[in-house]
């Protein structure tokens, strides 16, 4: 993976950072919470042709250092659950027979996800305010359930006999360990609670020798300790 000590030196900073920042938990400007809600998988690239995305669960927490009256730096910590699929079609002919190909690919990981995400907040009436948050994420592959499925048939253009073939496979051990892009997202808070919808956008290939990355869309549901 070319990207790999990339990853790794990206992954040490936000470690360090984080653990920087939560040294000062019991400040008066740091509060600390958790999340929980859903996440729509989808995936964009060269090499996708027809994506289906899926639901999965994403439940973590927070730890929020005021800067200053209205930013804030954010890390975060989830275990999330992405869903997505694809279909692949192909026809051609050669004058004598007529060849078709499906391919579907369904997959299903489990991922530590850590974003590093700058927040600011506007102040609307009383306790009720809104924000805007946006920064790098970086993700760690836990577990893969990745199935692939081809059918190719030929067609003689003369008889009309056809003949198939197919076969099924896992391939989840062809994705990449790492992945990572950026966030961008704005919610609704009041008292210690708060709603929010974020887009990942992500910069990374899944698998190598494929061009194709994720879409996310989560929903994410708040309290503050």
């Amino acid at each position: 993976m070319k990207h790999k000590n990339v990853f790794y030196v990206i992954l040490s900073l936000m470690f360090f950072i984080t653990i920087h920042t939560t040294a000062y938990a019991f400040d008066d400007d740091t509060t600390a919470g958790l999340s929980i809600g859903i996440n729509m998988t989808d995936l964009k690239g060269d090499d996708i042709e027809d994506a289906s995305s899926g639901v999965g669960l994403t439940i973590g927490g927070f730890v929020k250092k005021r800067i200053n009256e209205n930013f804030s730096f954010q890390p975060e910590f989830y275990l999330t659950m992405r869903a997505a699929s694809d279909e692949m079609n192909q026809a051609g002919s050669d004058g004598s027979y007529y060849y078709t190909l499906k391919e579907e690919v369904d997959g299903q990981t489990i991922n530590f996800e850590m974003p590093l995400l700058g927040r600011l907040d506007f102040p609307i009436k009383n306790n009720l305010s809104y924000f805007v948050l946006a920064g790098p994420y970086l993700s760690l592959k836990l577990s893969e359930s990745v199935d692939y499925e081809g059918r190719a048939t030929r067609t003689d253009l003369n008889s009309g006999n056809t003949e198939s073939a197919s076969v099924t496979e896992s391939i989840g051990d062809e994705l990449e360990a790492f992945d990572y892009g950026l966030i961008l997202g704005t919610g609704i808070a009041f008292d210690e609670y708060a709603a929010q919808i974020r887009y990942h956008y992500g910069l990374s290939d899944i698998a190598s020798d494929v061009d194709a990355q994720l879409n996310i869309i989560t929903i994410l549901f708040s309290y503050s300790l």
